[in-house]
Parts: C-alpha cells; sequence; structure tokens
C-alpha cells in the first residue's frame, strides 16, 4: 500500500484525496444502500475536516493543540460514529 504520510493540510482536510474517499465516491448508490451510503461520505467528509484542522495546527506548530484535538470530542465522536457506521455496511450490507 502506499503510504499516505506528509500530505498538505489542502488534500488531509478533502474526504476525496485518500484511498478510501477516492473509493467512496466512485460508489454508486442504489435504492437498497442510498441512506447507508450518504450517512457514510456525510461522516467521512466530517472526519476529514476534524482531520484538516489537526492537520493545520499541526503545519503551525501548534503541537499541543493538535494533541489535543486528538483527545478531543469532536474528532473522537466522529472517528466513533464513522467506524460504527461501516461495521454497520459491512455486516448488513
Amino acid at each position: 500500500m502506499k503510504n499516505e504520510t506528509n500530505l498538505p493540510v489542502q488534500d488531509i482536510c478533502r474526504d476525496d484525496k485518500c484511498r478510501f474517499g477516492k473509493w467512496l465516491h466512485s460508489v454508486g448508490s442504489n435504492e437498497r444502500n442510498r441512506e447507508r451510503v450518504n450517512t457514510i461520505k456525510a461522516l467521512h467528509g466530517k472526519f476529514h475536516q476534524n482531520t484538516g484542522k489537526i492537520a493545520q495546527e499541526i503545519s503551525d506548530g501548534k503541537s499541543a493543540v493538535a494533541l489535543a484535538a486528538l483527545d478531543g470530542k469532536a474528532f473522537n465522536d466522529t472517528s466513533q460514529e464513522l467506524t460504527s457506521a461501516l461495521m454497520s455496511w459491512k455486516v448488513n450490507g
């Protein structure tokens, strides 16, 4: 797998730049999975917004702020929601 480190902040904050995002944006939604796919796309986008903010803090030399954000509610809640939605999709199709 390609290593995705040292990415520019402007790429980190976009949900269509990572491998999963590229794949997710290519998934066609049908009547059966439209709601699930749209939910995952929204959560994935929210995840990238949060990680983009954290990456910007790191880029700005604010490591303590970035670390606090990684432990923060917004990042953790979004991460857990996205993980749960993905696991549900895997189990339920």
